[in-house]
């Protein structure tokens, strides 16, 4: 079986979602009858230069920003009119302008649209995954459904999003609704699929959907090129990942540290800040002026596993939206290490996850920080330090969440469908 993935964002710089489809399609790339193309947007200089990924063809989409990355500021805009008289004395641009405006298709969607005809022409595509982000690819992906299998993978809900910059849900919850309609599965987070089963006009595709964990519970190991100085006789607590001030907001975690009595439990950031943060948030508790809150700032996705594999405790915050579970959760599951969870809201999507753990403490958010809070938060982080589950044990407690698991239901749907594909 031939299969192309079309994703938001390519090696080596990849979002947590793009992760996931990384971590199936490694697994995938075990099976001797699979074939894999990757097509993706690539935005930096780094993921231009990736032509293939572990033997599979990475197929880049026409994508305006791309090659500005390698201009120098001062020659932007002459690269900028360069670009427009190329446009405009190359003929095959007005056949991608037509469909753009005969089919409403987004910009580039075009040329990716007509790409993968001639791929399906050649024989060179079965089945059509698309993947993380919506809609654009699921409005490409659905441009074939009658010619070959097609298949949504989703990491999140799309429309139903709280935080959803989107000025008309309902508009959204139609337009979603629509692409479903045309795609033959649907893989998606177990609370997205409930949730969408009480939902209008969502529902009417439900029994599509195949509710599908993250693949996240993975062996790490760890990488010995990385160093750094962590003192042994304090207890290390590190929260890994981007700090939100509204879907997951750091405030009651940092206060919580600032006001401990034991000043050798040690709170690690490691991660981006999202530009919404004041300055005045900012310089009160990520400027080292709490000794005990040490912030490293980003780092690749390997450091970052080799931060969580030195940590005491792993603390994840949930996020606010009941449907949306941070995959981060089950990165740290794999690593066996020591949980504090802080949700935000009593229907967290993390609760299910947390329950059978067996080295967790679950904590939610209050409007004032408690001494019962305080002592929990301590006793918990002195009695666990050092301890760790091992792998076999946190993979036969989550085996739903192991990416041969979820490859293996993957593979399973799509080769059960008997649908073969046609000439274009």
């Amino acid at each position: 079986m031939k299969i192309l993935f079309l994703l938001d964002e390519l090696y080596p710089n990849t979002s947590a979602n793009s992760r996931i489809v990384y971590r199936v399609i490694d697994e995938l790339l075990k099976y001797d009858d699979i074939e894999i193309k990757i097509m993706g947007r690539p935005i930096t200089t780094e993921q231009l230069k990736i032509k293939e990924y572990k033997g599979c063809e990475v197929i880049h989409q026409p994508y305006l920003r791309s090659e500005s990355f390698q201009i120098d500021k001062k020659g932007i805009y002459k690269y900028k009119i360069a670009r427009i008289i190329k446009y405009l004395i190359t003929p095959h641009n007005y056949w991608y302008k037509y469909r753009r405006i005969r089919y409403n298709q987004m910009p580039y969607d075009a040329e990716c649209i007509i790409y993968i005809n001639g791929m399906i022409r050649r024989k060179e595509v079965d089945c059509i995954i698309a993947c993380s982000m919506p809609f654009y690819t699921l409005d490409i992906a659905s441009w074939f459904a009658k010619k070959l299998l097609v298949v949504f993978y989703m990491m999140e809900p799309y429309s139903t999003l709280q935080h959803a910059r989107w000025s008309n849900v309902p508009k959204m919850m139609q337009k979603e609704a629509a692409l479903d309609d045309l795609a033959n599965k649907i893989f998606a987070p177990p609370l997205v699929v409930k949730e969408y089963a009480d939902i209008e006009p969502l529902n009417r595709n439900i029994d599509k959907f195949i509710p599908t964990e993250f693949p996240n519970i993975i062996k790490r190991i760890i990488n010995d090129e990385f160093t750094d100085d962590l003192d042994n006789t304090k207890c290390h607590c590190f929260f890994i990942g981007k700090l939100y001030s509204n879907v997951r907001n750091p405030k009651f975690l940092f206060d919580i540290i600032r006001l401990l009595k034991n000043k050798n439990i040690t709170l690690h950031c490691v991660g981006g800040i999202n530009e919404d943060f004041s300055s005045e948030f900012v310089d009160e508790y990520l400027s080292g002026k709490i000794s005990n809150i040490v912030y490293h700032g980003e780092v690749s996705p390997e450091k970052a596993d080799w931060y969580a594999q030195k940590a005491d405790i792993l603390i994840n915050i949930g996020n606010k939206e009941f449907n949306l579970l941070p995959s981060k959760l089950i990165d740290y599951v794999s690593m066996g290490k020591p949980i504090i969870n802080i949700s935000q809201i009593e229907n967290c999507a993390t609760l299910p996850y947390m329950a059978k753990y067996p080295i967790g403490l679950q904590l939610f958010e209050e409007k004032e920080i408690t001494e019962n809070v305080l002592n929990k938060f301590e006793a918990f982080c002195v009695k666990n330090k050092g301890k760790q589950l091992s792998f076999e044990e946190v993979s036969s407690l989550y085996k739903e969440c192991t990416p041969d698991y979820v490859a293996n239901l993957i593979l399973k749907t799509i080769k059960g469908n008997n649908i073969i594909s046609k000439d274009c």
